[in-house]
């Protein structure tokens, strides 16, 4: 056997009693704040592959955004960027990609103040980035340049499951 098609071994999997909710090697699974991990990955690969610096400012992409020129994508990445999120939940589900990101760019506020501070807004524009960049979606270039190459076969965003593939 290759290492790439061997399984995962799960040591532990304790998430409750009930067997049909535990998490196995076959099976989707929400990665919640996981997700930042992907998208720091990603820029990252971006910026080895020469398409990205992480000093590139936030105002190259979005210009209107106040202090914009003031913000890299360093500090997008570290939340130092002094972005706020004004808004926590969308009042429906956002099947799309595009709708995300629409929302996610009008859920924040540019305060200036550059300390440490999360917040959702910092890898939204991240992600928003992403899609600048590669000029492709933010899961198609995922997929292709960090998933694939991770061996991960399936990678999708919650709008795109359907109710039997959650667990």
């Amino acid at each position: 056997n290759s290492r790439h098609q061997q399984r995962p071994l799960v040591i532990s999997n304790r998430a409750g009693r009930n067997q049909a909710r535990r998490v196995s090697p076959n099976q989707l699974f929400p990665i919640a704040s996981l997700q930042k991990l992907v998208t720091g990955l990603t820029i990252m690969s971006l910026v080895n592959h020469h398409q990205l610096q992480l000093r590139t400012t936030l105002s190259e992409y979005y210009p209107t955004i106040p202090n914009g020129n003031q913000i890299t994508v360093q500090q997008l990445m570290m939340h130092h960027s002094g972005l706020r999120d004004v808004k926590s939940q969308p009042s429906h589900v956002l099947k799309s990609e595009r709708a995300r990101l629409k929302f996610g760019l009008s859920s924040f506020q540019s305060t200036g103040d550059f300390s440490w501070k999360y917040a959702d807004a910092d890898f939204i524009m991240l992600a928003a980035i992403i899609r600048h960049v590669s000029h492709q979606s933010y899961a198609h270039y995922v997929m292709t340049h960090v998933m694939k190459p991770a061996h991960v076969r399936t990678f999708k965003a919650a709008p795109q499951l359907r109710a039997r593939e959650l667990p």
